[in-house]
């Protein structure tokens, strides 16, 4: 199955099942988060707005919590959830 047959199968469903997929969406990009980053590695963290635009920061992981990663950016340490991280 490839992206344009999951598109179209997600515009057959109904509004409880494409707020399930996006909790699913989510929890994915969390754990896969989890598992590949590493203290000391760069990273980009992903802001998007809901304008469509994005912003990357860069940034080092200081510490890998259960569900937020703390990261340097800009001489500060911030805690950012999984999701909003890319490796770099």
């Amino acid at each position: 199955m490839d992206l344009d047959d999951i598109r179209q199968a997600m515009l057959t469903l109904d509004t409880a099942d494409l707020n399930d997929i996006i909790y699913l969406a989510h929890e994915l990009k969390t754990l896969k988060g989890r598992i590949s980053l590493k203290v000391g590695q760069d990273v980009w963290v992903v802001q998007t707005y809901i304008t469509g635009n994005t912003k990357r920061t860069a940034g080092i992981v200081e510490k890998i919590n259960q569900k937020k990663a703390q990261v340097r950016m800009r001489g500060s340490i911030y805690n950012v959830p999984f999701a909003m991280i890319e490796a770099a």
